[in-house]
């Protein structure tokens, strides 16, 4: 099937506050976060008097890693099969945008090799004038360190189970580390919805 679009809860406001999006080893780091907990929601301004956005979450398209089982590399390409989906992401976003459902005005994507192709895909039909495009690394799936590379059977057989709350991949990212950036993930989304919100809507694109 096609790369998932599903629309989130409406994003409420909140502060902009989000902090630092630099890279290490296990994982975009998450530490420089403005809140100590940046999964806190902190509400500013007249929510009430704001329109809410609306958030379309979207994975990116089919590899051959996920075909094949295996713990991708950020390099890791879309298939053949994984490039249509996003082109078909594209023309249904566009189809979207004419019936007037909702049209897209910012888009964060990680910095993964697969993230930016199905990106890509669905830009070349749905169109970038008029819309934000950004790239944010805490939008990167979850980093397993030195395993990526390796088929999930094989490391099942050497460690276990590697989904397990305690397992720690080598170089990668814990859940708790994780769920921290997942957090800020979502603090930075929710923190673009609200700045969409108080902005005047930016001019329609030709159909």
């Amino acid at each position: 099937p096609p790369p998932a679009a599903s629309p989130a809860a409406a994003a409420p406001p909140m502060t902009e506050a989000v902090g630092s999006t630099s890279t290490r080893r296990g994982g975009p780091d998450a530490s420089n976060c403005a809140a100590d907990d940046p999964s806190r929601v902190e509400f500013a301004g007249d929510a009430d008097a704001l329109e809410p956005g609306l958030v379309l979450l979207v994975r990116h398209g089919e590899t051959d890693g996920n075909a094949a089982g295996r713990l991708q590399q950020w390099t890791e390409p879309l298939s053949a099969a994984g490039l249509e989906q996003a082109a078909f992401l594209g023309r249904g976003l566009q189809a979207a945008e004419r019936r007037g459902d909702y049209r897209i005005a910012t888009v964060l994507a990680s910095d993964f090799t697969r993230a930016q192709q199905t990106l890509a895909g669905a830009l070349d039909s749905l169109g970038k004038e008029g819309r934000l495009i950004l790239q944010e690394p805490l939008l990167q799936e979850r980093s397993f360190g030195d395993l990526r590379g390796r088929m999930i059977v094989q490391t099942r057989s050497e460690f276990g189970d590697i989904w397990a709350e305690g397992f720690a991949p080598p170089g990668g990212e814990t859940w708790a580390d994780f769920r921290l950036r997942v957090a800020a993930a979502w603090s930075r989304v929710v923190a673009e919805a609200w700045r969409l919100a108080r902005a005047p809507p930016p001019p329609a694109a030709d159909a």
